[in-house]
């Protein structure tokens, strides 16, 4: 099953989930036949009796698996034996013993930081997940340990990551004091905690950070923050903290926060920073314009449909359909005439997802003007494609 999935199995991965379902089903009388799997160096199988022993807890696959991590600790690291011991630590997490945290932010074969096999998070922060809340005190007890000494920045971070992935009110005062900390990777794992917590001084410490924080990228993380948090009561600290945002990616995410939580208010806001020399900036602004629904912010988002850059222009479209006024489809409509062959692509697109059958027409002109010309430019010859398919479904 594990190593040549018969027909009917979709993969090897299936296949393992089936033979661990199999070897479950048989009950405590095959842990000793999956103990020695955890002695072998046969491919797939030591992995399959860890991933076994995690669904059948008891004082005796415990005590297997921990003397498997210690064995591994004392072997020589490669690849393959972090892998091992990361998942005989989640099989041993999937029991619910608490004491694996300390076993995987510790040993000669360190993996607290690995995030092979879990999608980019840390195997800590998996690990104390499945163990929370019992794992919170030794998160603290290990942060504590470690946050004097240099050398095990990686475990302090390891650490501070997990806290922050199941923070309760009370690791507060851990996280905002780790804030503080010289290293910016340590900084920036607490700000998600603040997130979590997500009370009223959680999210004053947020703004503390977006106004003081020395470094853009942990700024950065605490506007993405506030933004899935949106503080309605705090609209007017929101608009005070955008008038004074020079950096282009906080501010971007501020035009969103604002225009989410303000809406139509939020317009007369979000035009007095119409103008921007930098692209990304305009680009994001008129997107924002559009979240807010309000016609407004048409002029504006009119105006940038011209804009030199086309990213810009298909922005104002998406804007401009979002809002979906009479006024505005009628902005889209004129747009499939725009020089920009991106911009009018944009506006093809929009105008057939709404079924505007007064689109028709002005495609049909733009393709006999300009794509079906015997000396259309081979780039202009590749769009025909695209328009004459919305052509079709306009008709």
């Amino acid at each position: 099953l594990c190593t040549n999935p018969p027909e009917g199995i979709h993969d090897q991965r299936s296949g393992c989930l089936e033979a661990s379902r199999r070897l479950l089903a048989m009950g405590p009388e095959v842990i000793p036949f999956l103990e020695n799997e955890l002695m072998q160096e046969t491919p797939v199988l030591d992995f399959l009796a860890m991933n076994t022993f995690g669904f059948m807890p008891s004082e005796k696959t415990a005590a297997i698996l921990k003397e498997a991590i210690q064995r591994l600790d004392r072997s020589e690291e490669t690849t393959r034996i972090r892998n091992k011991k990361v998942s005989a630590l989640l099989a041993l997490a999937l029991q619910g013993d608490p004491a694996v945290v300390d076993l995987a932010n510790s040993g000669r074969v360190y993996v607290g930081l690995d995030r092979h096999l879990y999608q980019k998070v840390p195997a800590l922060a998996v690990i104390s997940v499945l163990t929370a809340p019992d794992s919170i005190s030794r998160l603290e007890k290990q942060i504590a340990l470690y946050a004097g000494e240099d050398r095990y920045l990686d475990q302090l971070l390891a650490a501070t990551f997990s806290l922050a992935q199941v923070a309760v009110p009370e690791s507060f005062d851990t996280l905002s004091e780790l804030s503080k900390h010289p290293e910016w990777p340590i900084r920036m794992a607490t700000v998600d905690g603040f997130r979590r917590l997500g009370d009223r001084r959680s999210i004053d410490r947020l703004f503390e950070i977006l106004r003081d924080e020395p470094d853009g990228r942990v700024r950065g993380e605490a506007a993405l923050c506030l933004e899935r948090l949106k503080p309605a009561e705090d609209y007017e600290r929101l608009l005070a903290a955008l008038e004074t945002e020079s950096y282009y990616p906080i501010r971007s995410t501020l035009y969103k926060i604002v225009a989410q939580i303000g809406g139509a208010d939020a317009v007369p806001a979000l035009l007095q920073h119409g103008g921007s020399q930098d692209l990304g900036d305009r680009r994001v602004l008129v997107t924002a314009l559009g979240w807010t629904g309000s016609t407004r912010a048409l002029p504006l988002i009119r105006q940038s449909v011209q804009d030199p850059s086309a990213s810009v222009g298909m922005a104002a479209l998406e804007a401009l359909n979002r809002i979906g006024t009479p006024g505005a489809v009628d902005s889209l409509l004129a747009a499939v005439a725009n020089p920009s062959i991106p911009v009018a692509s944009t506006a093809v697109r929009l105008l057939v997802q709404r079924g505007e059958r007064r689109a028709a027409p002005r495609i049909a002109t733009r393709l006999l003007s300009r794509f079906l010309e015997n000396d259309a430019p081979p780039r202009d010859r590749e769009i025909i494609g695209i328009f004459a398919r919305a052509l079709v479904c306009l008709l």
